[in-house]
């Protein structure tokens, strides 16, 4: 598994946090990692949709949700020369980060691989310095989305949260959906870097380049179908492939 300390191009950041959470503040952490003009546009494109679709709301609705999911879709490879694609073949952007129910073509712009892979090992008591202490190796059978450097993946958890919510516990030797964030896992790594130390070792994301996530949505997959979607198997393969052409073209 690939480490923080050996990543090359790398830089050291100081940032402000919140006093609260000494979480690195979304658009200082975009700014951070090479994509300081993208945030500037991405921000003020989902401003202005916000706007629209629900006016009259607060300047800290609007702000908020637009510089966090700005860093989101970014970290996950959607850049702001894709909205144009995105909107012409249907998929709601606004309605993506702000509804609860999504299409898998809204669900998987917050995540950059998407595979249906067994879980076949789960290690504990692997603390790194990433502030995870859960393993997960996975063998992909389909990269529905996405690319990794081979069909072996690893998953970061912690035990507690494994522990408290079944609905993110995949265990070995059973069949999952999941959809994967590499972006996702190298900004909470920088996060508890940052809370330990004060500095964190970040860099831009390598799309298709990496092999250790965390998990973004996970369906089990049993007898051809998956579990807690309406959607039939074909159906969420056919709107995976749909963003992954308009988001990965090579």
């Amino acid at each position: 598994m690939k480490s923080t300390a050996i990543l090359l191009t790398s830089l050291m950041i100081f940032c402000n946090a919140t006093a609260q959470n000494m979480r690195i503040h979304y658009d200082d952490y975009l700014d951070a990692i090479g994509y300081g003009d993208e945030g500037i546009v991405m921000r003020s494109i989902l401003n202005h949709g916000l706007m629209d679709r629900f006016p009259g709301e607060s300047d800290d609705f609007y702000s908020h949700r637009s510089s966090f999911f700005a860093m989101i879709l970014l970290v996950n490879g959607v850049l702001p020369y894709h909205i144009y694609q995105l909107e012409e073949e249907g998929i709601d952007l606004i309605h993506a980060i702000t509804s609860d129910v999504r299409p898998f073509t809204e669900q998987s712009l917050f995540a950059d691989a998407g595979v249906l892979a067994e879980v076949i090992n789960v290690e504990t008591g692997r603390p790194e310095n990433d502030g995870f202490d859960v393993t997960v190796t996975i063998k992909t059978e389909q990269f529905l989305k996405g690319s990794a450097p081979s069909d072996t993946l690893y998953l970061r958890q912690r035990n507690l949260s494994r522990l408290s919510d079944s609905a993110t516990r995949p265990e070995a030797g059973n069949r999952y959906l999941f959809l994967l964030s590499s972006g996702m896992y190298q900004y909470q790594t920088a996060n508890y870097q940052f809370a330990e130390s004060g500095e964190a070792e970040v860099r831009k994301p390598q799309t298709g380049l990496e092999d250790t996530f965390v998990i973004y949505r996970m369906y089990p997959f049993r007898n051809g179908r998956l579990q807690f979607s309406h959607q039939d198997y074909e159906t969420v393969e056919r709107e995976l492939r749909i963003t992954d052409r308009l988001l990965n073209p090579d």
